[in-house]
């Protein structure tokens, strides 16, 4: 899964304050009474300054928080779902097409080399196709753009097309494939970003941004799948709990919890039985219950791993 670089900010405020000396004229033994008088006197304000006692904990209140109103009804919701769905659920496989397919445009000189890993300059090269190629990746797996076996790509680059489109990848894509006979079963990670607009699938809406594991199979054909992640959208982000989906049961609508953030940073929840089930806001408001209609883009992911 994803690995995590965290941006720690410290901010450090100090003061100081420097005491100014005191000048002390007269004889020794008058010297020696102003140093006792000092003394008495400053323990004297220590005294008067030192509560005997610690005041009250001031760290223990509470701050009461108007929670807004839920914005979206029930059916509201299961459509908001439904349509981030459609948009395409990520997958790995998509993904490192559209960079296998970016690469082909490459030269001898930019970015060099006849693999799938690239060592390139951060301020780029421009390629005699027109592309513009920065960054770094390593990849292992397959060369063919179609190949549906395992692979790992680890990715920080930028790409321009010849039209000014930007493509970034920023994170991991890993596939682990097991294949017996005519079944098939995987493991799917997409960590990260991999946005372009020229891609006509998930990678061009809602910013190409996802932390999702998706694991599944094919027995004959019967697919069954699991998806445990958050993937982000052009309005809503959606975060998906141990959803279950499979095409012999339900007819391949999903089980399990989905999550739909709204502008205002809280989750509208369903608990999901073959696609249907009650609806909360920020987990205390009941807004009725609704059916979301996913069956088209599991079917689809499913399509994507078909032996």
């Amino acid at each position: 899964m994803k690995r995590g670089w965290p941006l720690l900010v410290f901010s450090w405020a100090c003061s100081s304050t420097i005491d100014k000396p005191t000048h002390i004229t007269g004889a020794a033994s008058d010297t020696s009474a102003a140093d006792g008088d000092t003394g008495k006197k400053a323990e004297e304000d220590t005294a008067a300054t030192s509560p005997e006692e610690p005041g009250p904990d001031t760290a223990t209140g509470t701050i009461d928080i108007d929670r807004p109103a839920a914005d979206l009804t029930a059916d509201e919701v299961a459509q908001a779902m439904g349509g981030t769905l459609a948009s395409g659920i990520p997958d790995p496989l998509s993904a490192r097409a559209a960079y296998i397919d970016a690469l082909s445009h490459r030269d001898t000189f930019c970015p060099g080399g006849g693999d799938l890993s690239i060592i390139g300059e951060w301020e780029g090269c421009l390629a005699s196709s027109g592309w513009r190629f920065a960054g770094y990746t390593e990849y292992t797996g397959p060369t063919e753009r179609d190949a549906v076996e395992s692979f790992h790509l680890l990715a920080d680059f930028r790409f321009h097309d010849p039209d000014g489109a930007l493509f970034i990848g920023g994170g991991e894509l890993d596939l682990t494939m097991t294949t017996d006979g005519g079944d098939r079963s995987w493991t799917s990670d997409v960590s990260g970003t991999f946005s372009y607009p020229g891609a006509e699938n998930w990678m061009s809406t809602g910013g190409g941004s996802a932390v999702l594991q998706t694991t599944g199979s094919w027995a004959g054909s019967v697919w069954s799948l699991q998806l445990d992640g958050s993937i982000a959208s052009d309005v809503h982000g959606l975060h998906l709990q141990a959803i279950t989906a499979s095409s012999e049961s339900c007819d391949g609508q999903p089980s399990g919890q989905l999550k739909l953030r709204d502008a205002s940073g809280y989750w509208y929840t369903m608990d999901a039985t073959c696609g249907c089930g009650p609806i909360q806001f920020a987990e205390e408001e009941d807004l009725g219950s609704a059916c979301v209609d996913a069956r088209a883009p599991l079917d689809a992911l499913a399509m994507e791993m078909r032996p």
